[in-house]
């Protein structure tokens, strides 16, 4: 989204025109691998297995997107936690 449509969006009036919900969008490390794009899981006999993570493809960042309106800080949005 451009920084115009935001500004648009921010400043509707919902009494005059239908307002879409502002959304924010941002590239951040995925939660899966942290940003290394590698990830490491244990098979049955104890075998540890190294592949690359499938919800970044190995780049390691992700695109994420919310809809919050108390956005305050985005670095609260990206604490490591799982949504």
């Amino acid at each position: 989204m451009s920084r115009e449509e935001l500004d648009r969006r921010l400043s509707c009036d919902v009494e005059i025109e239908d307002c879409k919900t502002v959304s924010y969008e941002w590239t951040g490390k995925c939660r899966s691998c942290q940003g290394t794009g590698l990830v490491s899981y244990f098979r049955k006999k104890g075998r540890e297995t190294i592949c690359k993570c499938v919800p970044c493809a190995g780049i390691g960042y992700v695109r994420k997107i919310t809809y919050r309106q108390d956005i305050e800080n985005m670095d609260e949005l990206d604490n490591g936690k799982p949504p």
